[in-house]
């Protein structure tokens, strides 16, 4: 799994995937509202996000923000699936992630978005699950 924090690849977003919920992912303030992509493998079935927040500093909760599924790091609106709406709390600061329901399948990114303008995005973990891709029984014999 790879991430990217407003477009940079090479940067902290990896914290917020690397399993460790100490650990923040945080982006300057963006003119558009910061924005989490990670990709995923091929094929992935989604189901649930798990977002932990980290402790924060005015100015720098999460909410508002939608959940998009797309194909590339950062693709919301045209020809995105916005999974969520958009989502007006922020996840709690005491540990416990906020989960959220995203179905979708066949997209290779999922992109966590902030609305408004002149936002800092700030979380510390966020874990995408799957469900199981079973493979199909064959068909009934009459």
């Amino acid at each position: 799994m790879s991430a990217s924090l407003n477009g940079d690849e090479s940067g902290p977003a990896g914290s917020c995937i690397d399993g460790s919920r100490v650990s923040v992912c945080m982006g300057g303030w963006d003119a558009d509202g910061g924005w989490l992509s990670v990709e995923v493998a091929e094929d992935t079935n989604f189901a649930l996000v798990a977002l932990y927040s980290y402790k924060t500093r005015g100015g720098m909760e999460l909410a508002p923000f939608s959940i998009w599924l797309g194909d590339e790091h950062g693709h919301v609106g045209d020809g995105a699936t916005n999974c969520t709406g958009v989502i007006e709390e922020s996840p709690s600061t005491y540990g416990a992630p906020m989960i959220v329901p995203c179905e979708g399948r066949g997209r290779r990114f999922l992109t966590v978005k902030q609305q408004g303008r002149w936002r800092s995005f700030s979380l510390s973990e966020l874990a995408v699950y799957a469900h199981a891709n079973y493979p199909q029984p064959p068909p009934a014999r009459n």
